[in-house]
Formats: structure tokens, C-alpha cells, sequence
């Protein structure tokens, strides 16, 4: 029985020197730059239909809303206009989520797709899984932190490719929550390494462009400017982060399978 324990032990000692590496986060990070700096014009387009689509909903609502008035400002009226209000917020919240699934589409196409297509069209193959999914996985990181909060940020570590495989490898629910968690198992610490890279990296450009803002002290018209150019720069370097959580989610499978 010991010679087969010390037997054991050897093959597990062989097992953890021998497995693969992750590509470093630097490289991948360097990768991640290049290739959305290549191909921004894509996700602007995206942004675009987007973007547009949200607006026609948010203008009629406001055009109806104020047609409503105008017959006066009764119970119905209020209303009528708040259900306006709320059909507007989901339509914006629809076309997001569309825009993200183009996004990771987009990616996964090697940039070579019609980024308007994949908009429209494809990404409504992939709309209900995603979401599904991204609802599944905010419950399930929740009430890990109902215990204690650090049982819920491993386990949101370990969800977090479960979008990724709705759209890459057509698994739903529990099952791409579960393939997720199998493939950042046994690199746990190297994929939280590569997770804590992008968000101080973020972090330190969302400080570094904050300070004019602080210079310029709350309610000056620079204030108000600098605060649209802020929000416009986090829109466009969104893609970025998808283009890196895209690459450590191939490369682990690629080593594991």
C-alpha cells in the first residue's frame, strides 16, 4: 500500500511540473491592444445599430409621452407614460445585450464577419442562452456571497467564461456554467492573475482620466464636457476587455480540452 501512495505521489509531482502554461498576461494584453486597435471600426459599428436602435425606441416613447400630455395630465396619462418609460429602458437594455453578443461573435469570427450581420441577425440566436446565462451566474456568485464574500468572488472566477461558451461551444445554462468552472480549475491562481492585470489596468486609466475632472471641480461646464469624453472613451476600449477574457478562455482550451 505505501509503494503505491509513494507511487501516486510521484505521478501527481510529474502531473503539476508538466502542465502546460497560460500564455503570460502581458502578451496577452499586447495582443488584445493590437487587434482591437485593428479592427475598432467594426465595434463601432456595432456601437452604431446599437445605439440607434435604443434611440428610436427612447425618442418615440418621449414623442408619445408628450402627445399624451398635451389631452392632459391625468392618472391614465402618468401611466401610460411610465409603462413608455419602462418599455424604452428594456429596449435599450435588449439592444446592449445584442451589442455584447455581437461583440464576442465578432471575435470569435476572427473580425472577418459583417459586424452590422452579426448585430441584426446572429446574435439573436444567441440572445436568450446569454442572457440566461449572465442571470444564472449573477444568482449563483450571489448567494455565494450570502455565505461569505470570498466564496463568491472564487466562484465568479470560475464563471466567468460561461458566456464564452454559450456563444463558442453552443453549451446553455448550468452546463456552460459548469464547462466554465472546469476549465479555470487547476489554474485558478494564474487566471485570477490575468483577471486582476485588466481591472487595475482599467482602474488606472478610468483615475488617470478622472483627474481633470477633480481639477476642474463638480458643475463647470469643463466638468460636464470632460465627463461625456470620459464615458465615450470606456465605451470604446469595452471591446478590449472581451477581446482578452476571449484569448485566456481559448488558450485554457487549448490546453485542457
Amino acid at each position: 500500500m505505501s509503494e503505491q501512495n509513494e507511487e501516486q505521489k510521484e505521478e501527481n509531482k510529474e502531473e503539476k511540473f508538466s502542465k502546460p502554461k497560460l500564455n503570460s498576461a502581458t502578451k496577452v494584453f499586447k495582443e488584445s491592444v493590437s487587434e482591437w486597435w485593428k479592427n475598432i471600426k467594426g465595434f463601432l459599428v456595432i456601437y452604431g445599430w446599437s445605439i440607434l436602435y435604443s434611440l428610436a425606441f427612447v425618442v418615440g416613447a418621449l414623442i408619445i409621452g408628450l402627445l399624451l400630455q398635451l389631452t392632459g395630465d391625468n392618472l391614465i396619462v402618468k401611466i401610460i407614460t411610465m409603462l413608455l418609460v419602462m418599455v424604452a429602458g428594456i429596449a435599450s437594455i435588449y439592444f446592449l445585450i445584442k451589442a455584447s453578443v455581437a461583440f464576442i461573435l465578432y471575435i470569435k469570427n476572427n473580425y472577418k464577419d459583417d459586424p452590422k450581420n452579426l448585430f441584426l441577425k446572429e446574435s439573436d440566436k444567441y440572445f436568450l442562452p446569454y442572457l440566461g446565462v449572465s442571470v444564472l451566474t449573477f444568482i449563483l456568485v450571489l448567494l455565494w456571497s450570502l455565505l461569505l464574500i470570498i466564496p463568491g468572488i472564487i466562484f465568479s472566477i470560475f464563471y466567468t467564461f460561461a458566456t464564452y461558451i454559450v456563444i463558442c461551444e453552443d453549451k446553455k445554462g448550468m452546463k456552460a456554467i459548469k464547462r466554465s468552472k472546469e476549465l479555470v480549475k487547476s489554474y485558478f491562481w494564474p487566471v485570477t492573475g490575468r483577471i486582476l492585470l485588466i481591472a487595475l489596468v482599467f482602474i488606472g486609466a478610468s483615475y488617470v482620466l478622472a483627474i481633470p475632472m477633480i481639477v476642474s471641480g463638480e458643475g463647470t461646464p469643463f466638468y460636464e464636457i470632460w465627463e461625456v469624453v470620459v464615458n465615450i472613451f470606456s465605451m470604446l476600449i469595452a471591446p478590449l476587455s472581451l477581446i482578452y477574457f476571449y484569448k485566456v478562455y481559448k488558450n485554457l482550451v487549448k490546453i485542457k480540452g
